[in-house]
């Protein structure tokens, strides 16, 4: 199992940043490998992005050659990004279950 964290500074304002992760989200349900997604945002240093979960390494990869990962920057008006890979090492939880957000 592997981790990607991407967080970045956006010109956007917080709606419609939060609109196009909407709009985007189906293209990440039709990704192969990828578990679960996580959207984020930090108030208080005015980063948003996602944390990803994918089943190995190679559905990883295959994130960094998508249409959708090379067309961020510019959907999101991108202006500082952090990009970081973690596997997985076990975890706490065989399965979780997350409730739905609002």
């Amino acid at each position: 199992m592997e981790i990607v964290f991407i967080t970045y500074e956006s010109a956007l304002a917080v709606d419609e940043i939060d609109s196009l992760f909407r709009e985007r989200a189906e293209r990440y349900r039709a990704m192969d490998g990828l578990l679960q997604k996580f959207y984020l945002r930090d108030e208080k240093n005015g980063r948003v992005g996602g944390i990803y979960v994918f089943e190995s390494a190679a559905s990883a990869d295959a994130l960094f050659e998508s249409d959708i990962h090379a067309s961020l920057r510019e959907a999101y008006k991108v202006r500082d990004i952090d990009i970081a890979r973690y596997q997985v090492m076990f975890p706490l939880y065989e399965s979780a279950d997350f409730p739905e957000s609002p």
